[in-house]
């Protein structure tokens, strides 16, 4: 196998082509990708790795450190050999930062550090961003944190635990329901916030509720434009999300989405993905977390983005180093661009056999006198192979076009 660094025109572009032989990459194709960096940095473009192997982890991880910003799976249904144009669905639930900060501390029992105490004693042994940004706000006003114990993650839902004889929630509406918790007037302050693009976090002690807590995650610079192009695309765009409604309807109109699926839980998503697959579309889903890994194998495509999870990175098709939604309808018009090539490049193998065979065996002879020249059937064959060659070399300059003469196109 012969390996190359290419320009691309206008497509952030050196693209280095990789082997991986028995789980490992071949130490020269690491060394290509290491001077492809170099001249990436220096035309001011990227890099894109078009990996041959199955360990697509692995090797995301390890190209991406010798200077890798992008892996393509070579035998992925993006890169062709599967009929992107079949789509019609695209599930995104990587549209936000996936980072929010705590932004409202309402209390009802005792004052705001005793409300943030809480729920941070509960929410530090939890991964979930919002129990980060939570986390992070009482070390940043350095309080201390009590030892909880039966910590209990409930699913969807949030967090329960206890301190002596007094357990502690803290989690969505959901939980309170469960913990027996009367909200009374306090929903219509949690529908405030969700209309303003805030999580609502309910802490309660026992059965009495003590506080709010309301979180907001930053929509990411990118997101809009993406789905703008892949709505460009003729593609139906939909954002899955754990949120409740409110707040997804905030997101939703905020990138122009026509579609959002809110207060999925986790073990939902890959129903949801099943459910549109069995009403005849084809779906792609973009993710990075663990919940998202089931509807990632489930779609067509599974698309996971770089700073994703491990299980996320390994049950997806393509992994987007960048972790920009941008590069999305990028790999999706390239597919497209290599699948009509191939087609093309079929017409231009058969059409000089389809002509010369009937010829040189005679066919036309008795009728019209035609006989084909051998010298000139060798000639066709060798210029059949320069047809088909030549014609993939044109993708050395495929550009994705502007999102406004894409649907002219189609």
């Amino acid at each position: 196998m012969s390996y190359d660094c290419t320009k691309l025109e206008d497509f952030n572009g050196v693209w280095v082509f990789c082997e991986q032989r028995e789980g490992k990459l071949m130490p020269t194709d690491l060394e290509l990708v290491s001077e492809a960096r170099k001249l990436a940095d220096e035309l001011g473009s990227e890099v894109t790795a078009l990996l041959l192997g199955d360990n697509m982890e692995a090797a995301a991880r390890e190209l991406g450190g010798y200077g890798a910003d992008k892996v393509w799976l070579y035998d992925s249904p993006m890169l062709g050999v599967y009929n992107t144009d079949a789509y019609s669905k695209v599930i995104c639930d990587a549209i936000t930062e996936g980072k929010p900060v705590v932004t409202d501390l309402l209390p009802i029992k005792g004052d705001e550090r005793a409300l943030l105490t809480l729920a941070a004693s509960l929410e530090t042994m939890s991964g979930h961003p919002l129990a980060e940004a939570i986390v992070a706000r009482a070390q940043e006003e350095n309080l201390p944190l009590h030892a909880i114990e039966d910590y209990e993650l409930l699913s969807g839902q949030g967090i329960r635990g206890r301190r002596g004889d007094t357990y502690y929630w803290t989690g969505n509406q959901r939980l309170m329901e469960t913990a027996g918790v009367a909200l009374e007037q306090h929903t219509h302050t949690a529908e405030r916030l969700a209309r303003e693009g805030k999580t609502a976090l309910f802490c309660a002690e026992n059965t009495t509720l003590v506080g709010i807590i309301a979180a907001a995650d930053v929509v990411k610079a990118t997101s809009k434009e993406a789905i703008s192009q892949l709505t460009a695309l003729g593609l139906d765009v939909v954002m899955l999300t754990g949120d409740n409604a409110q707040t997804a309807e905030a997101i939703r109109r905020q990138v122009g989405l026509n579609r959002v699926i809110a207060e999925v839980l986790p073990q939902d998503k890959e129903r949801h993905v099943r459910l549109l697959q069995e009403q005849g579309h084809k779906v792609a889903m973009v993710g990075d977390g663990i919940n998202d890994a089931p509807a990632l194998a489930r779609a067509d495509v599974g698309i996971a983005l770089g700073a994703g999870t491990d299980i996320a990175l390994e049950s997806a098709d393509i992994v987007l180093m960048k972790s920009d939604l941008l590069d999305v309808p990028r790999a999706l018009e390239l597919s497209r661009a290599v699948l009509r090539t191939i087609k093309q490049n079929l017409f231009w193998a058969f059409i000089y056999n389809v002509i010369g065979i009937p010829l040189a065996a005679g066919v036309l002879y008795p009728s019209l006198g035609l006989l084909l020249n051998p010298m000139i059937a060798a000639a066709a064959m060798s210029f059949s192979s320069v047809s088909v060659v030549g014609n993939a070399l044109r993708l050395r300059f495929f550009t994705p076009l502007p999102p406004t003469l894409v649907r002219g196109r189609r």
